[in-house]
């Protein structure tokens, strides 16, 4: 075994790249090779569309650059969709402005595109080293790119344990485009391939999953107009923007490895999945303070007004908000309630909203006491289903991240604790969302099979979400 695989122990994939640097030589070409060349062939036909989807300019050659080259000699059109200009790679050269990097790696990759044969590629433009929390915004443009077109359906994108942050997160978003297609009856094939495991994992007893791969086509044709469009990209593979600027970024005997190590793909298999767990949200706030850009965001600000607008009634007297992040629609709730109780489950994002209330309390914006902040999760099955007698129920961006077989029950716990009377403000992303192909929103179908809901109102005029406010009632 070698030295990057001894130090995995129980660490997640991003923890394991993480320690093992570039600099470090990793796990031998000739351990992959060996390993890659015993794997079944890739079965593949041409008549499928085929659409690769990338984190960075450069992953859609150093990954599928092989096969796509095969499929473009029988005949196939292939796509490119590239959510990140990559323009952090130089963040350690202050000579390199990030817009200017953005516009070269923008233009190696259409050069890479014209010598590989592939359509020209389609930039996204999200930022480079972020794309984990703008992911529900990722798997909307992809829905919109990728469907509505009734040819068979191909999506080659990373694997989704790579280690690197925006290859999971571009993993995670393709794989909720691609349960979407599935859900409109497209037929749909999708493929993950490794670019960093290939560094920092092993082929023997690591987490790649050798079993279930298969093994693209390697013939030294192929092999060599991959290793022919790598070298478009002059950023990353040699001393750049000058000869003396130091190493590349990637290194040479990175590079030797995804230019030596046949292609290995996994096939996933589609189904109903589950929601983004607790590790997700907990992932979310340890790369960011505030992964929604809440306090800076006008989208969000303009959507707090229209929740707050819609509130049926001046002022309340108990309102309680799950799920309440780092407490900025909290903080605005407390001014139309007399008491404010927020639980969300991720302590760092607990911990801001505490601050922030303190804050507020030292200053005499708020009494002390007013505003109540827990670290709890709703959950049915501990019977955890939030303050009893409020008369307001603010769910903002919640629901799609409790479990499927338990929300009916959350729903049900927390109108049987509420006040007769009192108002739940639902508000949620319209587009897809890990377990919910037809959009965040569709959990408002929850709320409307609940016995003790009435509609009141419905807001269904902006594009990306669905406000709509109900009232508790007896049941007889």
């Amino acid at each position: 075994m070698n030295g990057a695989a001894e130090r995995h122990g129980s660490l997640s994939s991003t923890e394991r790249f993480a320690n093992v640097p570039l600099e470090e030589a990793g796990t031998s070409a000739a351990s992959w090779q060996t390993a890659a060349r015993q794997l079944p062939e890739l079965s593949f036909t041409a008549d499928h569309r085929v659409v690769a989807i990338v984190a960075h300019p450069d992953d859609e050659v150093l990954g599928p650059g092989a096969l796509v080259s095969d499929l473009i000699a029988q005949g196939a059109e292939v796509e490119t969709i590239i959510c990140s200009d990559g323009e952090k790679s130089h963040a350690h050269d202050p000579e390199v402005h990030p817009a200017d990097l953005s516009e070269v790696r923008r233009e190696e990759s259409r050069a890479a595109s014209r010598m590989l044969g592939t359509l020209p590629p389609t930039f996204l433009g999200y930022s480079d080293g972020d794309l984990a929390v703008k992911q529900g915004r990722i798997t909307a443009e992809l829905v919109r790119l990728i469907t509505g077109t009734t040819a068979p359906l191909t999506l080659l994108t990373h694997w989704q344990s790579d280690g690197h942050p925006d290859h999971e997160a571009v993993s995670r978003a393709v794989r909720g485009a691609a349960e979407h297609a599935l859900a409109e009856k497209q037929e749909i094939k999708l493929l993950e391939f490794p670019i960093w495991a290939l560094h920092w994992d092993s082929p023997h007893n690591g987490l790649f999953p050798l079993e279930y791969a298969r093994r693209g086509p390697y013939e030294s044709h192929q092999q060599k107009l991959k290793t022919e469009a790598s070298a478009c990209f002059a950023s990353q593979v040699i001393p750049w923007p000058t000869a003396t600027a130091g190493d590349p970024v990637m290194p040479r005997h990175v590079m030797e490895r995804l230019l030596s190590v046949p292609e290995m793909f996994v096939p996933v298999t589609l189904a109903e999945p589950e929601v983004d767990d607790i590790e997700h949200l907990r992932g979310l706030y340890a790369a960011s303070r505030d992964p929604w850009d809440m306090e800076s965001s006008t989208y969000e600000g303009a959507k707090r007004a229209v929740t707050l607008e819609a509130l049926p009634r001046a002022r309340y007297a108990l309102c309680f908000e799950p799920g309440c992040s780092i407490g900025v629609l909290t903080a605005e709730l407390a001014q139309r309630a007399d008491h404010v109780v927020g639980w969300e489950p991720v302590e760092r994002a607990a911990i801001t909203a505490r601050a922030r209330f303190e804050d507020l309390e030292h200053s005499g914006t708020l009494s002390r006491g007013h505003v109540e902040i827990e670290q709890r999760s709703l959950s049915a099955r501990d019977h955890e289903l939030g303050p009893s007698g409020a008369d307001l129920l603010v769910i903002s961006e919640v629901l799609y991240f409790l479990p499927r077989a338990e929300l009916a029950d959350i729903i049900g716990g927390l109108c049987s604790r509420a006040a007769v009377g009192a108002h739940v403000v639902a508000v949620h992303w319209r587009h897809p969302v890990t377990g919910w192909p037809r959009g965040g929103s569709a959990t408002h179908q929850v709320l409307k099979a609940e016995p003790r809901l009435r509609l009141l109102q419905r807001d269904n005029t902006h594009s990306d979400y669905l406000l709509e406010v109900f009232e508790t009632v007896g049941v007889s």
